[in-house]
């Protein structure tokens, strides 16, 4: 559980700063939605693989979950 949590940290930490970029330089937006896809995917997968259910664990992969849908019409639009 600790280890999901950490990737989820580390990678949504990552994910800001590189947002904030792509705010400033249009030609990252793509690869910075793609990479935010990549992210929220990989999270979900590790949480269902892993088996482990707990309340934190699974509101994350749950928003994650949600925001599939809103990075794929980013992608869509971009």
């Amino acid at each position: 559980m600790v280890l999901l949590l950490r990737h989820r940290a580390a990678g949504f930490a990552t994910l800001v700063v590189m947002s904030v970029a792509a705010l400033f330089v249009q030609p990252w937006r793509t690869p910075v939605l793609i990479f935010a896809l990549g992210s929220v995917v990989l999270f979900v997968v590790l949480w269902w693989r892993s088996g482990v259910r707990t309340p934190a664990l699974d509101r994350v992969a749950y928003a994650d979950m949600a925001l599939v849908p809103v990075i794929v019409a980013g992608l869509a639009l971009s």
